[in-house]
This record gives C-alpha cells, structure tokens and sequence, in this order.
C-alpha cells in the first residue's frame, strides 16, 4: 500500500486464524488418506492399468482436494489484509487477481460491529464502514444487499481479531482525523 505523506499506518491484520480450523483437519484427514492408501493399495487387482495407474490417480484427486479446500483457503487468508492508517481503511484480498475497497476516515459515517457467539468467543467480529456517499434509502441495508453493480455498500473487515481494540483505533483515528481537518469559516 502507498502511503500519503504525513500517513501512518494504524494497524494492518489479517481476518482471525480461525477459519483455518477446517482446512487443518482436512488436511490431517487427507494426508491419513495417503498413507493408507500407499500401505493398503492392493499390489495386483487384474487390470494392467489400474495396477501400473491407479494409485497415482487416486493420489491425484486427493491432491486436487488439498488444493481445492486447503491450499486456496489459507492463500485467501494470507492475502487478505485488512489496514487502518491515519487517513482510510483499507481492504485489500486475491490470490493471482488483486482487488481494493477503501474509504477515507473523513466519509466515514458510522462502523457496524458484527459478533456471532463464535465470535466472542474468539474476541474477533466483522466491523461495516459505511461512508457519507452511500445513504442508503429506507429499508436498504447496505451491507447485506448487492448494489446495482453487485458489490457490497461500505467496505466490510470479516473476523478481525480484538475487533474491540480495532474498532478503539478506528473510532481514535477518525476523531482524530475530524479534528485535524481544516475547518470553513463563514464570512
């Protein structure tokens, strides 16, 4: 991320390591599933080529669930990132295609805080910007509509970790942020 000058960078976290619960029991599962597979396969089964093939093949498909529903969850995580600077927040997340949402701390109208039992349990939560261009009408709700491009209103942090002390910093920031900006006079 480029920094303007006379911008600090607040805090930069990732979404909570939690979601890697189920790829790590996937992934112990399946490497089970390859051992018992290059122990148990049976060494001539009649056919030519399930005996010189088959094994390979079935070691293939578990490794293109490992892929799949482990490798690809935990790149999603990492390169997910979540930054707050004296200026904006920042969302930015892909893998080989790279996108960015972003709002500057001066638009941001009000910040959601979103816990699930889970959750709390955890100390994380999913916090919603909502910024001064997007009034939404009555009865909207922009964070669980689409708008008219298929996009999400506001930008949405999912399970940041300590969302209360995040949540602290962003409320500072934004104060801070108003209080600094310069003021009209009326003449």
């Amino acid at each position: 991320m480029s920094a303007i000058q006379g911008e600090d960078v607040l805090a930069v976290v990732r979404t909570h390591p939690k979601i890697l619960f189920k790829p790590a029991v996937l992934q112990v599962v399946l490497l089970a599933a390859h051992v018992l597979l290059a122990i148990y396969w049976p060494r001539n089964l009649g056919w030519a080529w399930i005996d010189q093939w088959g094994q390979l093949a079935v070691h293939g498909v578990i490794v293109i669930i490992e892929i799949t529903y482990v490798i690809l969850p935990i790149g999603r995580w990492w390169f997910s990132i979540f930054t707050l600077t004296s200026l904006r927040v920042t969302r930015r997340w892909g893998i080989v295609w790279k996108h960015s949402r972003e709002i500057p701390l001066a638009r941001i109208t009000s910040v959601d805080v979103e816990q699930g039992l889970l959750d709390r349990m955890f100390g994380c939560g999913s916090l919603n910007f909502h910024d001064a261009a997007m009034i939404p009408p009555a009865g909207y709700t922009p964070m669980t509509e689409p708008t008219h491009s298929g996009h999400m209103a506001g930008v949405r942090f999912h399970d940041i970790p300590r969302v209360d002390h995040f949540r602290a910093l962003v409320d500072e920031a934004r104060f801070k942020a108003t209080d600094t900006a310069p003021q009209e006079h009326a003449s």
